[in-house]
């Protein structure tokens, strides 16, 4: 432990410093779930037979083995397809959507160009994508969380829940 003094304010203090060993492996389990959607290109009905749908789950599933990818669920419709997958925190979901849509349309392309061009779609997919985060929030452990806030910041007393905060802030 280290005692410092501060002349210009009058305050002392005390640094605490501890060393721990390295982690060795994290205990952690990830629920971070994302709902995914990615429109064909115009709304075509781009994935209407069972075959243009088997391949899609096919790649899909390929594609999520090879890059750690927890596909949790998935719908396909003629004109959309929806996913919810799982992924961990250094996958991110730019990146995730990004290696999907891009595989998706490659194969899609190489095997089904007559039905693009039948459709008169330039590429499988629309631009863009929807993406929200979805999971389970366990509400005792977020209320513990905020309770044990005042005491970790040293504020005393009780939330106010009626108190009310005017536009400037006070």
């Amino acid at each position: 432990m280290e005692l410092l003094f501060l002349p210009t304010t009058g305050l002392q203090f005390a640094i605490l410093t501890m060393t721990l060993p390295p982690f060795k492996a994290l205990e952690v389990a990830y629920q971070l779930h994302f709902y995914l959607g990615f429109k064909t290109h115009h709304l075509r009905p781009l994935l209407r037979t069972a075959g243009q749908r088997a391949l899609v789950s096919s790649v899909l599933e390929d594609v999520c083995a090879r890059e750690q990818y927890h596909l949790l669920e998935t719908s396909i419709t003629d004109d959309y397809l929806r996913l919810l997958v799982s992924l961990n925190p250094e996958q991110t979901v730019s990146n995730t959507v990004r290696m999907l849509k891009g595989n998706l349309s490659r194969s899609f392309g190489l095997t089904s160009r007559d039905e693009l061009e039948r459709q008169k779609a330039k590429t499988l997919w629309a631009k863009g994508y929807f993406a929200r985060t979805s999971g389970k929030v366990n509400v005792k452990a977020a209320q513990n969380y905020v309770e044990t806030q005042l005491n970790h910041h040293g504020y005393s007393g009780e939330v106010d829940e009626g108190a009310q905060v005017s536009e400037s802030g006070v």
